[in-house]
This record gives C-alpha cells, structure tokens and sequence, in this order.
C-alpha cells in the first residue's frame, strides 16, 4: 500500500540543507468549512515550478477541491476527506511533471 506520508516525511527531509528549511517548508491546516488546506514552498528545490494552472472541482459541499503552483508554492485546498487525494497530487505534480 501507498503511504504518502512516509513519501511527504522523505521529500522534506531531502530537502532541507541547513537553509531551505528556514525560510520554506510544509504547512498543513485545516479551514472552517470543514476543510484541508496545504501549501509547500517549491523554491530552492529541484522541484521548483513558478505556476501551474488552478484546477477546481466542485462536486458538493462534502466532495470539493482545488490545487495549484503560484509564485513557486504548492497551493491545495479540499474537503475533509481530501487530505490523501490532495498530498499525492502534489506528488504527482513534482515526480512526474518535472
């Protein structure tokens, strides 16, 4: 089985250099709707993408998301139980669109 978190824990690991990680890094919130919101910063890593088009899907109040790269930062957005979905599209993202 898949375990994004493992995957997550490893790619901060991989990027923290003794600076990276004191300016960048990973937030993981949650919003009042109920939600999930993610942003990981992409600068100063070989990741590094300066956008990618915003996708939304709205299917219902309880079946919601959206997630893009602004400025270099990894931006996710989605319902309650889009946590997983939305970590392994940022995963997604960087493997395999680099």
């Amino acid at each position: 089985m898949d375990n994004i978190l493992k995957w997550i824990e490893k790619w901060y690991v991989e990027n923290c250099d003794g600076d990276w990680e004191h300016n960048n890094g990973i937030s993981i919130d949650t919003l009042d709707n109920p939600g999930w919101s993610i942003i990981i910063d992409l600068n100063g890593t070989k990741y590094f993408k300066e956008n990618i088009e915003k996708i939304v899907v709205e299917n219902d109040n309880n079946d919601w998301y959206s997630y893009h790269i602004d400025s270099g930062k990894f931006m996710a957005f989605g319902s309650s139980n889009k946590l997983n979905f939305l970590l392994n599209k940022f995963r997604d993202i960087v493997v395999h669109e680099i």
